[in-house]
C-alpha cells in the first residue's frame, strides 16, 4: 500500500469530519496496519516531517481513542473500510478471468 494513496484517505474531508490532528493520527495509525514502513519512514512522509517519536505518540493515542471514544472509532472505521474497499477492488481489477471466476464461486 502506497503512503500517498493513505495520505489521500485521510485527509479527504469530503467524506470523514476528520480534523487536521485526528487525520494525521489516522494516517499513522493505518500506515502501520496497511503497510511495514518504520516509524521513522512514517514521520517523513508529511511536511513538516515528524520524529519517530512523534508517530509512535500518536499511534498510542489513536489506540487510546479507539478504546474511549465512539465518535472517533467510528470515523477511523470509515476510513478504514473505505481502504480496504479500495484495495478489494484493485486486487478484483488485477485478476485474470479466472481468478475473478474464482472469487465469485468462493
Amino acid at each position: 500500500m502506497d503512503l500517498d494513496l493513505l495520505q489521500k484517505f485521510t485527509e479527504d474531508r469530503k467524506f470523514y469530519e476528520l480534523d487536521n490532528v485526528e487525520s494525521r493520527m489516522v494516517y499513522f495509525h493505518l500506515s502501520r496496519f496497511f503497510t511495514k514502513k518504520s516509524l521513522g519512514d512514517l514521520g517523513r512522509s508529511i511536511k513538516p516531517n515528524k520524529d519517530h517519536s512523534t508517530v509512535l505518540h500518536n499511534i498510542v493515542q489513536t489506540e487510546n481513542l479507539l478504546a474511549f471514544d465512539k465518535d472517533f472509532k467510528r470515523k477511523h472505521k470509515d476510513v478504514k473500510s473505505m481502504i480496504e474497499h479500495y484495495l478489494r477492488n484493485t486486487e478484483y481489477e488485477d485478476m485474470s478471468q479466472g481468478q475473478k471466476d474464482y472469487e465469485i464461486l468462493r
